[in-house]
C-alpha cells in the first residue's frame, strides 16, 4: 500500500511541476498574454525617453481616447500616454505614476479609468505584470505562474505554443488594433451592471494609495472618469455620482477629481 501511495504522490508532484514548468514558459515567453506584454513593451520604451511635463495613466479609457501629439498641442507640454488596460486595475496606474516620476521626471498626472473600475477586482503582482517578459526575473515568472495555473490558461497556453510565435503585434498599434469601435449602445450593454451597482473595497483602497503619493511626493493628480458618452451618463447617472462621491472624499491638495458627468 505505501509503495502505490508513494507513487501516486510522485505522479502527482510530476504533473504539478511539469504544468507549473509550462505556465511559467508560457510566461516567460509571451505565450500567456500577448497582447498585454506587448503594450508594457511599448510603455517601458516611453519610460527610457526623454523627460515628460505630463503623463496620462489609466485603462483603455485613455488608451483608446488620447493622442499625444493633440493633447501636447492643446496643453503646450510635452506628455506621453503610458495607459494600461482595465486587467491591471487602478493599481496599475499608480504603478505607472511611480515608474513616470522616477524616470521621466513627470509631476503631473492625468489618470482616467472606465467608469466601473471601481467594482472589478483588483489584480495582483501588478508591478510584476507591467513588466516585459525579457526584463523580469525568473521568480517573477514562477510567481506570474503560479497566479495562472489553471486547466483552461493552460491549454490556451499550449495551443498558443502548438499554433507558432505569440501574437505579433507593433507596440506602436495595441490599441487600434484592439478591436474596432463599437456602437454607444453596445459599448454600454458590455458595462457588467454588478461592477456599476457595487464597489470593490481593494480598488477603492488602491485609489487612495494613488491620492496618498500624490500628496506625498506633492505631484499634481487629477482624475477623471472614462469613457463618458451621453447614453451612459444617463443610464449609470446615480452610479457615477456615487463614484464621484468616493473620489472627492480621497481628495487633498495634490489630488482631485476632474470633472463630474452631467
Amino acid at each position: 500500500m505505501g509503495r502505490y501511495l508513494a507513487i501516486l504522490l510522485v505522479t502527482f508532484a510530476t504533473a504539478v511541476c511539469g504544468a507549473l514548468g509550462v505556465a511559467t514558459a508560457g510566461v516567460a515567453l509571451g505565450y500567456y498574454d500577448p497582447e498585454g506584454d506587448e503594450l508594457v513593451r511599448e510603455r517601458a520604451e516611453q519610460l527610457a525617453g526623454p523627460p515628460v511635463d505630463i503623463a496620462f495613466v489609466g485603462d483603455s479609457s485613455a488608451g483608446f481616447g488620447v493622442e499625444e501629439s493633440v493633447a501636447d498641442v492643446l496643453l503646450g507640454r510635452r506628455t506621453e500616454n503610458l495607459a494600461l488596460s482595465g486587467s491591471f486595475g487602478v493599481a496599475g496606474s499608480l504603478e505607472m505614476i511611480r515608474r513616470a516620476e522616477a524616470a521621466l521626471g513627470t509631476r503631473v498626472f492625468i489618470i482616467i479609468q472606465t467608469v466601473d473600475i471601481l467594482g472589478r477586482r483588483t489584480p495582483v503582482l501588478v508591478p510584476t505584470r507591467a513588466t516585459p517578459p525579457e526584463q523580469r526575473s525568473l521568480l517573477q515568472n514562477v510567481e506570474m505562474a503560479l497566479g495562472i495555473m489553471s486547466p483552461k490558461v493552460l491549454g490556451r497556453i499550449v495551443g498558443s505554443m502548438v499554433a507558432g510565435a505569440p501574437l505579433d503585434l507593433p507596440a506602436a498599434e495595441f490599441y487600434d488594433n484592439q478591436s474596432a469601435p463599437a456602437p454607444l449602445a453596445a459599448l454600454v450593454r458590455e458595462i457588467e451592471p454588478e461592477r456599476m451597482a457595487s464597489v470593490n473595497p481593494d480598488a477603492v483602497a488602491d485609489l487612495q494609495r494613488i491620492a496618498d503619493h500624490c500628496a506625498a511626493r506633492d505631484l499634481v493628480c487629477l482624475y477623471a472618469h472614462g469613457p463618458l458618452w451621453a447614453e451612459g451618463c444617463t443610464r449609470f447617472a446615480p452610479a457615477i455620482a456615487a463614484r464621484s462621491a468616493i473620489v472627492r472624499g480621497m481628495e487633498n491638495d495634490n489630488f482631485h477629481l476632474l470633472a463630474d458627468a452631467e
